[in-house]
């Protein structure tokens, strides 16, 4: 196949095809039902993983005192 490079591409006035331009009601009735539905179930995914990340950030901060300038480095001894 061979480029013709005296053809030029039409350019479309939208970006986007005319069948996309027009969504049915139905259609837009189920992406709205979806949205509100699918919301509050990621903002129970997140209160969720947050009161799981609890524990942790709590236990490794149980040695610490408020008045040490300096972070700990504990942490670098068991790592490296």
């Amino acid at each position: 196949m061979c480029w013709d490079s005296h053809k030029t591409p039409k350019i479309a006035s939208s970006l986007y095809p005319p069948q996309l331009m027009l969504i049915p009601p139905p259609e837009k009735m189920s992406t709205g039902l979806m949205s509100v539905t699918v919301s509050p179930v990621r903002l129970l995914q997140v209160f969720f993983f947050m009161l799981l990340a609890w524990p942790f950030a709590f236990t490794a901060s149980l040695g610490h005192s408020e008045f040490v300038i300096e972070p700990q480095s504990w942490w670098r001894r068991c790592v490296c």
